[in-house]
């Protein structure tokens, strides 16, 4: 008989707070053996990571999973409570992605007030050059000037097609 070992594990929705996640992400750092706190395997081309009730907290790790990640060319976070903290957090890890395809941040619980992440993913979006669509529906974006701001964001970005997802 043989030995499995799982390289990765899902704690992603679990709400297990921001003190226990790092502990988990010190253990990673320290097993050569595991290499996901997400559930993604390191060479993943799509994740889908939706309707986990995952919060910011569980996005901090995601982000530091994602700059690791060089073969993603498909991730769906959406459905999630990652608000505006964890929403940047994870635009921020997608800066100067050349792989990424489709990205799918719709209905993460944002508030009508929320600029932060808005303007995250409007930095992150030119560095992606492979990009086609992001689907960024459902989360409250009720400032005209940042809409228009997207619209500029997609007109001027080569590849990408899309903010709605098609």
């Amino acid at each position: 008989s043989s030995d499995v070992c799982s390289s990765d594990l899902n704690v992603m929705g679990n709400k297990l707070g921001n003190e226990q996640l790092s502990k988990l992400q010190e253990t990673m750092n320290d097993r050569s053996t595991l290499v996901s706190l997400c559930g993604i395997d390191k060479d993943a081309t799509e994740v889908n990571l939706s309707s986990l009730t995952m919060d910011a907290d569980d996005a901090t790790i995601l982000a530091s999973e994602l700059s690791r990640n060089t073969a993603l060319v498909k991730l769906d976070i959406s459905r999630n409570d990652l608000c505006e903290a964890g929403t940047t957090a994870v635009a921020h890890a997608l800066r100067g992605n050349t792989r990424l395809t489709e990205l799918n941040i719709s209905d993460i619980k944002m508030s009508s007030n929320s600029e932060e992440w808005v303007r995250a993913i409007m930095d992150a979006i030119p560095t992606m050059k492979a990009l086609v669509s992001v689907n960024i529906f459902r989360n409250n974006m009720n400032n005209i000037t940042l809409v228009r701001k997207f619209a500029n964001v997609l007109e001027k970005h080569m590849t990408l097609k899309s903010l709605c997802g098609h």
